[in-house]
């Protein structure tokens, strides 16, 4: 007897699944190939770029995707007013979950709207996904960028972040300022300014008043550097003028 393969379903095996339960109230189910987080019908299901032309429905997948959260609380609801939504919509709130894994909870009495009140939900819920959809991608670059910087320091001066230190400047680094930023990323790319910088972050209290702190100690820092720079300057400008 032949036995039927499942063509819908990831392999158990395969190297590129990565399951991750109750993580954060994301999707624990992720490819690892396609970069895309998997619905779930009772097993993990195969995206659309590994099925190629044998492709879920927008509406199984959405199902399938809800299903999937960790939250056990609301799905029944979030399932009834997707099912409701315009095709537009069910595709804006699959592709928002395929790529960032957490959705938006819809309250149980969805089911009282009338269908204006059901379209309003649905612009709002989109609206939503879309402004969370850029904000999030506004932080991926800019984790990117700090987590870059800070992988060239590790290469350049091996042993002088250890990987805690180098989690938290990338989580201060995230709720700075684009001037904080711009700060934060001179003094990394300045050996004395950094190796200053790591030992007072070593010493500063991991309380509420620490990014007021890392602020302070920034500034300070800077201001130190700017001014020596602004000196060096000067000399090389003298040395010019001497030398004609």
């Amino acid at each position: 007897m032949t036995e039927k393969i499942d063509k819908w379903h990831c392999p158990e095996k395969c190297p590129f699944l990565k399951i991750e339960p109750q993580v954060r109230g994301i999707i624990p189910y992720h490819c690892e190939l396609f970069e895309t987080y998997l619905p779930f019908d009772g097993d993990v299901l195969r995206c659309s770029d590994c099925l190629g032309d044998n492709q879920h429905g927008v509406q199984d997948e959405g199902l399938g995707l809800i299903s999937a959260s960790p939250s056990n609380t609301e799905k029944l609801s979030a399932k009834w007013a997707f099912r409701r939504f315009s095709k537009e919509a069910q595709a804006t709130f699959v592709e928002y979950l395929k790529q960032f894994g957490k959705g938006i909870s819809i309250p149980k009495s969805v089911r009282k709207l009338t269908s204006p009140q059901l379209a309003l939900l649905e612009q709002q819920v989109i609206d939503m996904l879309k402004d969370t959809a850029e904000e999030k991608k506004e932080q991926s670059a800019d984790r990117q960028d700090i987590e870059n910087l800070l992988k060239s320091k590790n290469e350049q001066f091996p042993g002088m972040l250890d990987k805690q230190t180098n989690q938290l400047i990338v989580n201060l680094y995230l709720v700075m300022d684009a001037s904080e930023k711009s700060m934060l990323k001179s003094i990394l790319n300045n050996p004395k300014s950094l190796d200053v910088f790591l030992e007072k972050l070593k010493r500063m209290p991991r309380n509420d008043s620490l990014l007021k702190n890392v602020r302070r100690e920034m500034t300070e820092l800077y201001d130190t550097q700017e001014r020596e720079r602004a000196q060096m300057l000067a000399e090389i400008a003298q040395q010019k003028s001497l030398s004609h």
